[in-house]
């Protein structure tokens, strides 16, 4: 399977995902050469918003789950890590070196394994 494909699986199986609902879609994936590099470079596959949504769910329920990653504290028990919008990002850390490197990280190493990267001329760090 390739890498890409093997991300979208990963995806896929989420936990925060009902198996029995994305099986059809993991057999298309199966049985169609599809290319998740392809699918973001504008490739006009009715699927592809739907699959880039599901992977990015993916990356977002790591981040949030990351205890490496520290979100700004909203309340004693409540902290914001990240907000997303269509194929925008915003990610919110606290001011430890830490939380913005173990953040870079799993963006980078989601990005290897997917063929998604940041658009570094549109990213901004706020301190």
């Amino acid at each position: 399977m390739d890498e890409d494909k093997e991300v979208l699986a990963a995806s896929l199986n989420a936990p925060s995902l009902d198996p029995h609902s994305f099986s059809p879609i993991l057999t298309i994936v199966s049985a169609v050469y599809l290319n998740i590099r392809l699918l973001a470079d504008g490739t006009r596959c009715p699927l592809s918003s739907s699959l880039f949504i599901i992977c990015i769910e993916y990356l977002s329920h790591y981040i949030q789950s990351n205890k490496h990653i520290k979100g700004i504290s909203l309340e004693p028990d409540e902290e914001i890590k990240q907000s997303l919008f269509a194929d925008d990002a915003t990610y919110f850390v606290n001011d430890s070196s830490d939380s913005f490197d173990n953040l870079i990280e799993s963006l980078t190493l989601f990005g290897t394994a997917s063929g998604l990267k940041l658009n570094k001329s549109k990213c901004t760090v706020l301190r």
